[in-house]
């Protein structure tokens, strides 16, 4: 996981965020911030995400693609 939503409201980064290009590391602190006020990904978290983040899924196709060379 690059970045987790902790039981105390927290929010834990995976290093290797370091290694992405800005819009994605933007991408996955916005992702975790919404899950602090939508704890799943249903269609309202979707929107939320995309409401702060437009191009949210050219991150997700950047992370399909490259992601698992991160690990």
């Amino acid at each position: 996981a690059l970045g987790i939503v902790l039981g105390d409201g927290h929010i834990a980064l995976n290093y290797r965020l370091m290694l992405m290009p800005p819009h994605v590391r933007e991408y996955i602190l916005i992702h975790e911030l919404m899950h602090l006020r939508q704890a799943n990904h249903s269609i309202r978290f979707w929107h939320l995400v995309e409401a702060a983040c437009p191009s949210f899924r050219d991150a997700e196709r950047w992370l399909r693609k490259n992601g698992a060379a991160l690990f």
